[in-house]
């Protein structure tokens, strides 16, 4: 009998548990709208700097949704843009739906089609998922 491969079939897009049994599913949560962990490494745990990155990207976030969603020749770098501040502060799925508006950008400059006004929406409500978690974030401080 040869060994099942653990990772054989994994997907890259679903998190891995080393320590589950093979076969098991994965039972960790599902990641919730911003990477706290990762916020906290990137800032060095430091409160009044993690308030500050969240107040800027909260700014500007709205402010490139309001410039993207009429899909203007430089919505490729605008969403480039979008995609780095998500990932600053661990919005991967900002950062995620960001990316593959940007890639839609540059590989049909001008087009204003249907997978992009979709990807723009997806990206206006993954930003209010985000923005609604950060809000409660600067409330309340961080879940534990």
């Amino acid at each position: 009998m040869v060994p099942r491969n653990p990772m054989a079939s994994h997907d890259p897009t679903v998190p891995h548990d080393p320590d589950a049994a093979a076969g098991e599913p994965d039972r960790r949560a599902e990641p919730g709208p911003v990477d706290w962990d990762h916020l906290r490494a990137v800032t060095l745990a430091d409160p009044a700097l993690q308030r500050e990155v969240l107040g800027l990207f909260l700014g500007q976030s709205r402010d490139i949704l309001a410039a993207v969603k009429g899909l203007p020749d430089d919505t490729a770098a605008l969403a480039h843009t979008m995609k780095g501040a998500a990932r600053a502060i661990g919005a991967h799925g900002v950062a995620d739906i960001a990316d593959h508006l940007e890639s839609a950008a540059r590989s049909r400059p001008g087009a204003a089609g249907p997978l992009a006004r979709d990807l723009v929406a997806r990206l206006a409500a993954a930003i209010d998922t985000a923005s609604a978690a950060i809000a409660g974030f600067l409330r309340d401080g961080p879940a534990s």
